[in-house]
């Protein structure tokens, strides 16, 4: 018994270690389908399993081991407008858990929907809200795609957040007993071709690429980044909108400036209180819609830096930079508290710029939090082109000193291959034209015979684009790999212990 208790302490620890407490990979299911539309035979006899089987692709938290550190958790939604769909939620799960709700899973009540709009508006606000992951593949299931689709706000959204990850199953209903029509219209939601397929069938037969296929690649190249950098803007009466709009244009001007582990969020004061702040690739950030306004009540200034706290302290997040444009001519008293706790946050590095009329006076509040740096805190009241210049001459050189460099990403072997990745880059200082790495899935590749094509494809980006995401770190501490000989050195300690 006695080593029995040493054995189980050692797995104890020794899987901690190897754990990361936020997933490597999102997976957001949507399931447009109603019971005034689908047969209930061919929801629990079709649809029901081709989820259950994509799952089996998946690394539950479980499954995590020293050769697949990264996890997954998978969301699965099933209904047809933005306000009535029932979801097994994206959060971190057992298998087990996964399936036991996948069982209970039904058809919403109800006639059948036009269009997606409804399902693209929830697949946002799914992100938005409980997303931690950089890498995220969506999945919809639909009986038709209009052209429309993917020109709303949220189709473009959808699109940036995922990097293009989308894609499309067919399914029959009453109103749409052939996808084939909708095929094109499908390609151009999805923003590409490989993973569109006209029905359930041929999503699980595809030489190439098939869901199960593009399921397992992305679940291999799963990632971490070192650095998360928001752009944050005052969008309130007081900060006057042509700074807001410069303010935007500045972040697409500063992509250069950006190496291939940095992750962006561009945001408003009311998209951070709204939950309406995600993470994405760099370059996509040209699909992001921003826009400036004075909807923003100053009152609120705690509620902003507290919410700020909350994100820096995301499990597995090395570095969060703040770029931020605000005023204190008009402030709120009951704000500094929060700008203290948030400027104490250790990895948490805070730049302003200043719109501030009066600059003397907002200089002594902004110092809050730069933590007394008053060369972090830049007045651009009715200087506003400088604000790509102050980023590149300013900011840039601090966050480029920043240690990343020992932050190596797992690499999980298959029976279908080892999977290449690579450490990040040792050079602290990129070039313009920086390569961006995203996993993503070249339309004329083919598949190895293990049935996974673990691939990376690297797109490079000049000046005039942009691209975001995120960044993180182990449990263990900083990012870098344990040590084995760490490893057995704490183990023998505690069996000494016990």
């Amino acid at each position: 018994m006695r080593v029995l208790s040493r054995l189980l302490a050692l797995i104890c620890i020794v899987s901690s270690i190897l754990a990361y407490e936020t997933p490597g990979l999102e997976v957001v299911v949507l399931i447009k389908a109603t019971s005034g539309s689908v047969d209930s035979t061919y929801f629990s006899s079709e649809i029901v399993p081709l989820i259950n089987t994509i799952s089996k692709e998946l690394i539950f938290p479980e499954d995590v081991s020293a050769k697949q550190r990264e996890f997954a958790r998978i969301s699965v939604s099933v209904g047809g407008t933005s306000d009535d769909w029932p979801a097994v939620p994206l959060r971190n799960q057992s298998r087990s858990e996964f399936l036991t709700s996948l069982t209970k899973l039904n058809l919403a009540e109800g006639n059948a929907n036009v269009g997606n709009v409804g399902a693209i508006e929830f697949a946002v606000k799914t992100l938005y809200d409980s997303s931690v992951s950089l890498t995220r593949l969506v999945l919809l299931l639909t009986d038709e795609v209009l052209t429309s689709d993917s020109e709303s706000d949220d189709s473009k959204r959808l699109s940036a957040i995922t990097g293009n990850l989308i894609s499309i199953i067919g399914i029959p209903s009453i109103q749409n007993p052939s996808f084939n029509d909708s095929i094109p219209a499908a390609i151009k939601l999805a923003g590409q071709s490989y993973g569109v397929f006209e029905s359930i069938s041929e999503a699980l037969s595809r030489p190439t690429y098939s869901i199960t296929n593009i399921t397992s690649i992305f679940m291999q190249s799963a990632s971490r980044i070192c650095r998360r950098i928001l752009f944050l803007y005052e969008n309130s009466g007081y900060v006057d909108p042509v700074s807001q709009k410069d303010f935007i244009e500045a972040v697409n001007e500063t992509v250069k400036y950006f190496r291939s582990n940095d992750v962006i969020a561009l945001a408003s004061f009311d998209d951070l209180l709204s939950d309406r702040l995600v993470f994405i690739l760099a370059g996509e950030l040209t699909k992001w819609i921003v826009k400036p306004s004075n909807t923003y009540n100053i009152s609120h200034g705690g509620s902003v830096y507290d919410k700020l706290v909350e994100i820096s302290q995301t499990p597995d997040f090395l570095y969060l930079d703040i770029v931020l444009l605000a005023q204190a001519d008009v402030f709120p008293h009951n704000t500094t508290n929060s700008m203290f706790n948030l400027a104490d946050q250790h990895n948490v590095n805070i730049f302003v710029y200043d719109d501030s009329q009066n600059p003397t006076s907002s200089n002594l509040i902004f110092q809050i939090l730069t933590k007394n740096r008053a060369t972090r805190i830049f007045s651009v009241f009715r200087n506003n082109a400088s604000m790509a210049t102050i980023y590149a001459d300013n900011i840039y050189p601090t966050l480029a000193n920043q240690d990343c460099n020992n932050l190596v990403s797992p690499s999980p072997t298959t029976s279908g291959g080892s999977v290449p990745t690579a450490a990040v880059p040792s050079n602290g200082s990129p070039t313009p034209g920086v390569s961006i790495q995203t996993p993503t899935i070249p339309p004329n590749a083919s598949p190895t015979s293990g049935g996974s094509v673990p691939t990376t494809v690297t797109t490079s980006f000049d000046s005039t684009t942009t691209q975001a995401g995120q960044a993180t770190t182990t449990s263990a501490g900083n990012g870098v790999e344990p040590s084995f000989f760490v490893i057995i050195f704490v183990a023998l300690i505690v069996l000494i212990l016990v």
